[in-house]
């Protein structure tokens, strides 16, 4: 076994499709070597994205074990980006690498390394890179932070992906992962598109539970298939995701009024309006609406409060939902 890898931690690319659907965002991906590893088991991940109005932070842990009886050096890297006829990408920002809690130099280099089956890297023309010394059966801990861009579909959405199918290039299953999505500073529970989950039946092994403010992904022991990836897509009221409001599309938020026949009940409708405004610090004569917002954690009131603050896109929110209550829409 070569003790030189070339590895891939969490991706951050921003990506620009030339299509009618536009997909502005960024992927993540958890640690990769191109040569693959026998010795070195991920025993253990943690990944956290804190997802804001335009753009995400993400933090990330590792754990990794030698398994094996002699020394390994293992030559970690971060794809920075890649350019391509119909995609693009952007350089990372804010890129921090430590291990065992020790900050870690990094440079970038030129991807002149081979990748076999793997074409999708082939792509990647500058990495991050940094060393990562291994004793024999130690375990070492690898963090790396930095902030990405969420990700905007013609649907409706605003997206974030995490791939955690590299992660079968390293010894044996992952023992031990968490992916959380944080969306607490921009949305509930309310907002996340679980149509997108409907038709997706969950692996053996992988767990999702979709919280008020997070959705969380677990798992124990698990192989993910090479072009795994755990996503989230949230109902994007404050924003128009696809870039500026397309012509078409000055009734209703999105194309062919995707969200129609989701069953949305009465209640649930009513605080997603009341949602918008909340958001903005609106205090509300409702008693019963201000004690539900008050008990959010994000939550500010404003007594300067003006209707004014709510930009095009929110409007045209609010008109959506208050059809969807009033039944409106026939599917």
């Amino acid at each position: 076994m070569k003790h030189l890898i070339f590895g891939l931690l969490l991706v951050f690319s921003i990506v620009s499709i030339k299509a009618n659907d536009a997909f502005l965002g960024s992927r993540g991906g958890n640690v990769f070597p191109i040569i693959r590893n026998e010795s070195i088991r991920m025993v253990k991940e943690e990944i956290k994205v804190v997802m804001e109005n335009d753009s995400c932070r993400v933090y990330c842990k590792f754990w990794f074990k030698n398994l094996g009886t002699k020394a390994e050096n293992v030559f970690m890297g971060f794809p920075d980006y890649f350019e391509d006829i119909s995609q693009g990408s952007k350089p990372l920002r804010g890129f921090t690498c430590a291990v065992n809690g020790m900050n870690t130099e990094f440079d970038k280099r030129t991807q002149t390394t081979e990748v076999e089956n793997i074409p999708n890297l082939k792509r990647y023309e500058k990495w991050v890179c940094w060393n990562v010394q291994f004793k024999p059966g130690e375990t070492v801990l690898v963090e790396n932070n930095y902030n990405g861009d969420l990700g905007g579909s013609a649907d409706g959405t605003c997206s974030f992906s995490y791939l955690i199918g590299t992660a079968q290039t390293w010894s044996s299953t992952i023992a031990n992962g968490k992916v959380i999505f944080d969306y607490s500073k921009i949305a509930s529970k309310a907002f996340v598109d679980t149509t997108f989950y409907s038709d997706r039946t969950l692996p053996k092994g992988l767990e999702r539970n979709i919280y008020n403010d997070s959705t969380v992904f677990s798992y124990n022991n698990y192989l993910p298939k090479w072009n795994e990836s755990l996503k989230v897509n949230l109902l994007c009221f404050w924003k128009c995701p696809y870039g500026e409001l397309q012509k078409g599309l000055t009734e209703y938020p999105f194309p062919n009024n995707r969200f129609k026949s989701q069953d949305f009940s009465k209640q649930m409708l009513r605080l997603m309006r009341n949602e918008v405004f909340a958001r903005h610090g609106y205090i509300f004569k409702d008693l019963e609406l201000q004690n539900y917002f008050a008990a959010m954690s994000w939550y500010k009131p404003d007594r300067t409060f003006n209707p004014n603050q709510l930009n095009e896109f929110e409007l045209l929110f609010l008109k959506y939902i208050n059809d969807l209550e009033e039944n409106k829409f026939t599917n």
